[in-house]
């Protein structure tokens, strides 16, 4: 049976999570708990482009098409997602694959296409904005990934513990609460509106409860401290969320919590750890990941202007800067009322 191409809705399609779960490139951000919760939470469309074969799913560029009074109509392969990175059997089914859904975006008067992650499919392959990746091996024993962490780190997660640090791991609607206190608290400090909380819940209804992830927190003096969200397929598991308050930041609390998660894969028989995607100018965040021991690798994000044919650079300005400095000093409820308006324009 020859190829078929297509675009079709992964929330609707027979066996989707079966056909990502059987491609070596499929990831947890191509499956349908993480379209679910892009769509029910931001209202967005999915137009997954695909190339299937006698069942078996070939190629694959999924897109959320994104329709907003501010933004515009344009394509995202992934809102939200670290990476999303397309495949194909070989370059020349993968840069058809991006050609279709450029033609689907003329139709559909997209400004844009926005991929993130892979190789660039357009003859300039030039990316728009370069992040970089962390993956950590954990096709070791607990005592070899422990000793390939940096001396500093290894006696954070020492000091933590016995400093009086405990840490629980859960998917329970508590944790979830709790985490997004933090959550709201460390955005603050960061200068951005956090994610409105009905995107969290609908990560802990689509994502959590399918026992594709869990919530790791940590308590100081019977209070809670720090707090993660991880997420995982396959044999992989990906770091997507972490937050703190100061208490947290001065026990140590990020790094043990940090190193339950990875032992719980490591004993869960996990191969990979991915820490997410780093702006490679935030030094702070970057050297932290680094302290685990893992490799870096770029993440180069590719957008392309449709009207004129042709791939954007993309770069933060001072407007960026100016409005940390404002999400910084506002009070968190009305920084919850920001975030929960703005974030389903921006993707």
């Amino acid at each position: 049976m020859p190829p078929v191409s297509g675009t079709v809705n992964p929330l609707v399609e027979p066996g989707w999570d079966d056909m990502v779960a059987a491609h070596p490139a499929g990831s947890f951000f191509h499956t349908t708990p993480w379209a679910r919760v892009l769509v029910e939470s931001y209202g967005y469309r999915p137009v997954y482009f695909t190339v299937v074969e006698n069942g078996t799913l070939q190629a694959l560029l999924p897109v959320m098409e994104i329709s907003s009074v501010f933004t515009g109509r344009r394509g995202v392969s992934l809102p939200f997602s670290d990476y999303a990175d397309p495949f194909g059997a070989d370059e020349e089914r993968y840069r058809a694959l991006a050609s279709r859904a450029v033609q689907y975006g003329k139709e559909k008067r997209w400004s844009t296409l926005e991929i993130r992650g892979g190789k660039c499919p357009w003859p300039e392959r030039m990316s728009s904005r370069e992040f970089l990746g962390h993956r950590l091996d954990l096709a070791r024993s607990e005592k070899e990934v422990f000793s390939s962490f940096r001396t500093n780190m290894q006696r954070n997660i020492v000091r933590a513990g016995k400093d009086g640090v405990k840490v629980e791991i859960s998917d329970s609607t508590e944790f979830m609460e709790a985490y997004y206190r933090l959550h709201c608290i460390t955005r603050k400090d960061h200068g951005i509106p956090p994610q409105p909380l009905r995107f969290f819940r609908k990560v802990q209804e689509h994502v959590l409860r399918r026992g594709m992830g869990f919530i790791v927190l940590a308590t100081f003096r019977q209070a809670v401290v720090a707090g993660t969200v991880f997420f995982h397929h396959g044999r992989k598991a990906i770091y997507k969320y972490g937050a703190s308050n100061d208490a947290g930041k001065q026990c140590r609390a990020n790094n043990l919590v940090m190193w339950e998660a990875i032992r719980w894969y490591l004993r869960e028989g996990f191969t990979e750890f991915c820490f997410g995607r780093t702006e490679g100018e935030n030094k702070g965040l970057r050297e932290y990941k680094r302290g685990y021991g893992p490799q870096e690798y770029p993440l180069p994000y590719y957008k392309y202007d449709i009207a004129r044919n042709r791939s954007i650079d993309e770069s933060a300005g001072e407007a960026a800067g100016y409005l940390s400095r404002y999400y910084r000093k506002i009070p968190i409820p009305i920084s919850r009322v920001v975030g929960t308006l703005i974030y389903r324009h921006i993707g």
